[in-house]
Formats: structure tokens, C-alpha cells, sequence
């Protein structure tokens, strides 16, 4: 007669035997058999591992030990930023430290520009300065000069009723415009002395020595202006169709070199360096000229004459009798 087991037993109602439930431990009872005992306890073990990993546990190891290896890649890559900015900040501070040295040395170069253009402007106005001693050093040379000539000079006479010492001259009347006299700064009044040196003291021996210096040649010419010397450099160029290769026309006259104080040339307003061009009408070509003039004049009476000064020609009036009287002889030079 068959039997059924009860439900954990070994067989079912329909003689099969069914599986114990894995990994459950079933008690005996009294009455069953101790075989049926051992086959559960083989059926425990033969059962899997409780303790064991399922199947996918691999996977997830290799995907913590790349996270591992991801991680320390990371670290090395932070270490080698923080190296990296390390690095940056060090090239920082050298480049303004460089900042710094190239703002020095443009401060100096600029300081340094700065006495350069300093000691140009100041030996500019030293030039200018040296120039300048040069040019009164030479007026200083023809004034003493011109003094020791008028030391060796006698004294006028009593009888120069005019008051007035005078020298030749050759004095320019006009000046013809775009020639050479035009060029170098001559004007009407200027007294002529000297060209290149040679004195002058008619206007033929003014047109004499323009003839000796050859075309396109340097022409220098000393003259008098207002009493104080001068030097006009030009070049002089072809003769005209007139000859006139300076530009200028001369007249005659005597230049005024020593006025008496008190004198009637003085009262008339007379200066050294003066051109007398005529006198009582008569063109005045040499001092002996204005002395016959002179003579011709009445005692008490008055004197016309042509004077030419900084280019300007005026006329003055001189009465002849000097204070406390004079003679009718003129032994002086005016």
C-alpha cells in the first residue's frame, strides 16, 4: 500500500518525490526513517554556497579597479596642475620683476636723453656766446684802432669853425634791387671803407677794387652804418650791361669822425659817423671841400647841410660862431 509524504517529505500523492526547499533545514519527525534523513542532509549539501558571490561580482571588480587607476590618474593629473601653476606664478613674478628692470632702464635712457638734449642747448648758446665775444672783440679791435688813430690825430684848431673832423668815404646812394650789394644788406647812407681788406676812399677806388675779384668769387665789405662798423659778405656775379657789378651807386661825402663838444656841429645835432654829402648846396667830395664851404660862410651867418645817417638823408642848419667867437679862418678840418 502506498503512502504519501507530507508536504517537506520525499514523495507527493502521485508517487514523484519532491525537492526539499534549498537551504532549509527539515527536522525529522519520530516516525520517518533515517534514511530519509540523510538524503535532506545530502540534498543541503549538495545545495549552492550561500556565502558565494553571485555570478556578476566580476564585473564590478573591474569596474572599482578602473575607478582605482582612473583616481590615480587623476591625482597625478591635479600633482602636474599644481606643478603646472606653481610654474605659472613663478613666470608671473619674473615677468614683472622684468617689467620693473625695463621701466628703470627707460627712465634712465629718458634722464639720460635729457642732459644729452641739455649740454646740446647749452653748447648751442655757448656757440652762440663765443660768437658773439668774437664779434665784439673785433669791434673792440677796429674801436681801438680807430682810438689810436685819433690819439695820433692833432687836436682841431681854434679857427674850425664847424666843430667837425671828417675822413673820406664813399657813400652809398642807391642800391639797386636783386645785386649783390641788395643781397649782402647794403642801404642807402652806408659808408664804405674797405673791400676784402683795401681801403676805399673814393668811389674810383671803390669800383677799382669790385673789378680785382673774380665773378662767383666772395666779396666782403666793411662798412659804417649809424657810427658803428660793419661786415657784409656777398658773391659777386657778371657786370651788368651799366658795369655795375656790386649793385649800388655811390655818391661822394665825408664821413664824420670826431665832433667837438659844444661846437656848432654838435648844436646841430651832428654824430659821429655821419656823411656829409653837401654843404651850402655843393656836393661835398673831400674834407677840403666842406672847408671851403665853410670859409665862404659870414661870421655869424649859417650853413646848410646834407647829412646822411642809418640811410636817411636830412638836413641841418649849423650857425658858425662858436661861443665866445670865433675868426673868419677855418684852420681845422670842417
Amino acid at each position: 500500500m502506498a503512502t504519501s509524504k507530507k508536504p517537506g517529505g520525499g514523495k507527493s500523492a502521485a508517487g514523484g518525490e519532491k525537492p526539499a526547499a534549498r537551504g532549509r533545514t527539515t527536522r525529522p519527525k519520530a516516525d520517518e526513517p533515517v534514511a530519509d534523513l540523510e538524503v535532506t542532509a545530502v540534498e543541503l549539501s549538495a545545495g549552492p554556497d550561500p556565502v558565494a558571490r553571485p555570478a556578476g561580482d566580476g564585473g564590478l571588480a573591474a569596474a572599482t579597479a578602473a575607478l582605482r587607476e582612473s583616481a590615480g590618474d587623476l591625482a597625478k593629473a591635479t600633482d602636474a596642475l599644481r606643478a603646472a601653476t606653481r610654474d605659472v606664478r613663478a613666470l608671473r613674478a619674473e615677468l614683472d620683476e622684468l617689467r620693473g628692470h625695463v621701466r628703470s632702464v627707460v627712465k634712465e635712457a629718458a634722464d639720460g636723453l635729457a642732459g644729452v638734449r641739455r649740454l646740446r642747448t647749452g653748447a648751442e648758446a655757448a656757440t652762440e656766446q663765443v660768437a658773439a665775444l668774437k664779434e665784439e672783440a673785433a669791434g673792440l679791435g677796429e674801436r681801438l684802432g680807430e682810438l689810436r688813430q685819433e690819439a695820433g690825430r692833432p687836436a682841431a684848431e681854434p679857427g674850425n669853425r664847424l666843430g667837425v673832423e671828417v675822413d673820406h668815404g664813399v657813400v652809398v646812394a642807391e642800391v639797386l634791387p636783386g645785386g649783390m650789394a641788395a643781397t649782402a644788406g647794403l642801404v642807402h647812407g652806408d659808408v664804405v671803407e674797405s673791400v676784402n681788406g683795401t681801403p676805399v676812399h673814393t668811389a674810383a677806388g671803390f669800383r677799382d677794387a669790385v673789378l680785382g675779384v673774380p665773378d662767383g668769387s666772395e666779396l666782403t665789405v666793411r662798412i659804417r652804418r649809424g657810427g658803428s662798423p660793419l661786415h657784409m659778405v656777398g658773391r659777386v656775379g657778371p657786370a651788368g650791361e651799366d658795369g655795375n657789378r656790386v649793385g649800388v651807386v655811390v655818391d661822394p661825402g665825408v664821413v664824420v669822425t670826431v665832433v667837438t663838444p659844444a661846437s656848432p656841429a654838435a648844436a646841430a645835432g651832428l654824430a659821429r659817423g655821419d656823411v656829409i654829402d653837401r654843404a651850402a648846396g655843393q656836393e661835398v667830395h673831400t674834407g677840403e671841400d666842406l672847408r671851403a664851404a665853410v670859409r665862404a660862410v659870414r661870421p655869424g651867418g649859417e650853413i646848410a647841410l646834407a647829412v646822411a645817417r642809418d640811410g636817411e638823408v636830412r638836413e641841418v642848419v649849423a650857425r658858425l660862431d662858436p661861443p665866445g667867437g670865433a675868426g673868419p679862418d677855418d684852420g681845422g678840418k670842417g
